[in-house]
């Protein structure tokens, strides 16, 4: 075999090694296709997370054992354990068990932050955690991505050090806070009365909020609109 020949086929055997981080003398040609197929599905069912793997892989069930054909996950667990299914195109079947991992990058909090704290980039670091196993497996849905704004956010919980940042654990910073004062406007049939009044909670434009009368202390639901105004229709 030629020189340049042997070197292009090490190369691309690198490439493959660095994509699926697994040896690729673990595997044979047909495994490393539903390798990546499987590396597709699990990264679109962790929100895009890179996977890696470790082999090699267990065949539990052939009928016979397929050469290609539709690769579907079966199931995977907490302890990174995968269950999959190979099916080919004239009846044949075969399940197989794989070790994996995967992992996405997400904010962990380098202090303690209080509710209702604006958050601020240097509070946070970047870190790549595996979220197929142990406890961040149970937060893969909800990791806020760390290419989010987040100097429009605020907390709502507290936020310990080490916490990874999740969407659940903040909000937008309100367009009005409880206890701003705001005016009401009391709309019926093209007839409009104004009252002042105090929210009851925090509120955001065009989105619902409940105010409280100044006056009468009645309670109501309106909607938020532009300089402090909530419309209430009756």
């Amino acid at each position: 075999m030629p020189k340049y020949v042997r070197q292009v086929l090490a190369s691309a055997l690198g490439i493959l090694v660095l994509v699926f981080g697994y040896s690729c003398k673990s595997f044979g040609a047909d495994e490393l296709s539903i390798l990546k197929e499987l590396t597709h599905q699990i990264s679109q069912n962790y929100g895009g997370a890179e996977v890696t793997f470790s082999g090699p892989i267990e065949w539990l069930k052939q009928t016979p054992g397929p050469k290609g054909g539709v690769v579907q996950i079966l199931s995977d667990n907490a302890r990174g354990e995968l269950r999959f299914s190979v099916s080919g195109a004239k009846g044949e079947y075969a399940e197989g068990s794989l070790g994996f991992s995967a992992w996405l990058p997400a904010r962990v909090a380098v202090k303690r932050v209080h509710p209702g704290e604006l958050l601020r980039d240097e509070g946070f670091v970047t870190q790549k955690i595996r979220v197929s196993t142990g406890a961040a497996r149970d937060f893969r849905g909800v990791l806020l991505s760390p290419e989010s704004e987040i100097s429009r956010l605020e907390s709502v919980q507290t936020i310990m050090e080490g916490q990874f940042l999740t969407s659940s654990a903040v909000r937008n910073l309100p367009d009005i806070r409880r206890g701003d004062s705001v005016r009401i406007h009391l709309v019926n049939e093209g007839l409009t009365l104004s009252a002042p009044g105090v929210a009851q909670e925090p509120g955001y434009l065009n989105h619902q909020i409940r105010v409280l009368t100044a006056k009468t202390k009645k309670e109501l639901l309106g909607q938020l609109q532009p300089d402090g105004i909530v419309e209430v229709k009756l």
